[in-house]
């Protein structure tokens, strides 16, 4: 079951956490949350240009940095504190080789790391959140050609970095990036592990045991 949270309608506080103990404790549901996604990030004492021309590991490390920095703007999107769920954050990486080519950067320069995208920081009652990481898709950004204070991510494109999904416009094809797709590879693993403990532990697959609530950010 897949649920979405507008945002001009948030879950007030008391009702998130009250939610996810219903599910935990009343009904055995898992409950998978994405982490949420921020569009740019600030890079506090530099520039775009300076990350441009860091290459490697120390382009890495100048993001790793200002994402650390920037913690009170790159915070959990509700209802991503809740304490009994799975929390997932995106890492930067999918399986394209392609190079990004005229204004476009890669913020990582090809090397793994957090998404620039993903949402971190603690949970309700400083729970230690995010709870697991998974794909979120290689986040490009946009703006590398003049000096500028934040660094923005590219939308949408049917070519090049992301995660393939499928859409109804243009090529029926498109590359994604962000905390929601990386949610929901998490449900699946997560189904797949109930199905693996079961065998397991009964001697017998049933396919339709798993119940997982799937709580994606809006976009």
């Amino acid at each position: 079951m897949k649920l979405e949270v507008p945002r001009h309608r948030p879950l007030r506080r008391g009702h998130r956490r009250r939610g996810g103990e219903l599910c935990h404790t009343s009904h055995g549901v898992l409950v998978v949350i994405s982490a949420g996604n921020h569009g740019k990030l600030a890079l506090s004492l530099l520039v775009s240009t300076d990350l441009t021309r860091a290459v490697g590991t120390d382009r890495r490390q100048i993001l790793l940095v200002a994402i650390d920095h920037r913690q009170n703007e790159q915070r959990l999107l509700a209802p991503a504190e809740a304490v009994y769920a799975i929390i997932v954050c995106a890492t930067h990486d999918d399986g394209t080789d392609a190079v990004a080519q005229g204004y476009l950067v890669d913020r990582a320069d090809g090397c793994r790391s957090i998404s620039l995208v993903t949402a971190t920081g603690s949970g309700y009652r400083r729970s230690i959140k995010p709870d697991v990481m998974a794909h979120g898709g290689g986040a490009i950004c946009v703006g590398g050609a003049t000096a500028q204070k934040a660094i923005t991510l590219r939308g949408l494109s049917p070519l090049s970095h992301g995660l393939k999904v499928a859409t109804p416009a243009g090529r029926n094809e498109t590359h994604v990036t962000g905390t929601s797709f990386a949610a929901a590879l998490v449900a699946r693993q997560a189904a797949r592990l109930n199905d693996l403990i079961d065998e397991i532990t009964t001697g017998q697959t049933d396919r339709c045991s798993p119940r997982l609530a799937y709580a994606n950010q809006p976009a």
